[in-house]
Protein backbone atom coordinates (compact mmCIF):
# COMPACT_ATOMS: atom_id res chain seq x y z
CA UNK A 1 0.00 0.00 0.00
CA UNK A 2 2.89 2.76 0.89
CA UNK A 3 4.54 1.60 -2.28
CA UNK A 4 1.50 2.53 -4.35
CA UNK A 5 1.15 5.96 -2.66
CA UNK A 6 4.56 6.62 -3.30
CA UNK A 7 4.39 6.10 -6.71
CA UNK A 8 0.93 7.98 -6.88
CA UNK A 9 3.34 10.67 -5.25
CA UNK A 10 5.61 10.56 -8.22
CA UNK A 11 3.78 10.97 -11.08
CA UNK A 12 2.03 14.23 -9.85
CA UNK A 13 5.40 15.46 -9.17
CA UNK A 14 6.38 15.00 -12.58
CA UNK A 15 5.69 17.98 -14.87
CA UNK A 16 4.38 17.47 -18.15
CA UNK A 17 6.14 17.56 -21.17
CA UNK A 18 5.33 19.97 -23.73
CA UNK A 19 6.53 19.59 -27.19
CA UNK A 20 5.83 22.04 -29.83
CA UNK A 21 6.72 19.84 -32.75
CA UNK A 22 4.58 16.62 -31.01
CA UNK A 23 1.28 16.69 -33.60
CA UNK A 24 2.99 18.36 -36.26
CA UNK A 25 3.30 14.90 -38.26
CA UNK A 26 0.54 12.17 -37.69
CA UNK A 27 1.88 8.58 -37.74
CA UNK A 28 1.90 6.32 -40.53
CA UNK A 29 -0.98 5.15 -41.56
CA UNK A 30 -2.73 1.77 -40.39
CA UNK A 31 -4.15 -0.55 -42.59
CA UNK A 32 -7.48 -1.99 -41.11
CA UNK A 33 -6.87 -5.28 -42.29
CA UNK A 34 -4.02 -5.45 -39.98
CA UNK A 35 -5.93 -4.64 -37.06
CA UNK A 36 -8.46 -7.96 -37.41
CA UNK A 37 -7.07 -10.96 -35.75
CA UNK A 38 -7.94 -14.48 -36.07
CA UNK A 39 -7.80 -17.45 -34.09
CA UNK A 40 -9.26 -21.52 -34.48
CA UNK A 41 -11.00 -22.22 -31.66
CA UNK A 42 -13.39 -25.64 -30.46
CA UNK A 43 -16.53 -24.66 -30.13
CA UNK A 44 -18.14 -25.26 -26.81
CA UNK A 45 -19.49 -28.66 -25.43
CA UNK A 46 -23.37 -28.90 -25.35
CA UNK A 47 -24.46 -28.30 -22.03
CA UNK A 48 -27.33 -30.52 -22.20
CA UNK A 49 -25.08 -33.55 -23.68
CA UNK A 50 -27.61 -33.37 -26.83
CA UNK A 51 -30.63 -34.33 -24.56
CA UNK A 52 -33.75 -32.66 -25.87
CA UNK A 53 -34.53 -30.74 -22.07
CA UNK A 54 -37.57 -29.18 -22.62
CA UNK A 55 -39.39 -32.77 -23.62
CA UNK A 56 -37.83 -34.77 -20.68
CA UNK A 57 -39.16 -31.51 -18.08
CA UNK A 58 -42.77 -32.19 -20.07
CA UNK A 59 -42.11 -36.05 -20.02
CA UNK A 60 -41.42 -35.74 -16.16
CA UNK A 61 -43.64 -33.15 -14.80
CA UNK A 62 -46.84 -32.66 -17.31
CA UNK A 63 -50.03 -33.85 -16.20
CA UNK A 64 -51.34 -36.76 -18.37
CA UNK A 65 -54.73 -36.03 -17.96
CA UNK A 66 -54.42 -32.17 -18.57
CA UNK A 67 -56.99 -31.57 -21.36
Amino acid sequence: MRLWFRKAKDRRAKPAVRDPKRFKRLPARVNVRDLRTSQAVTPARDPEGGRDTDRDFITRYGDPFDS
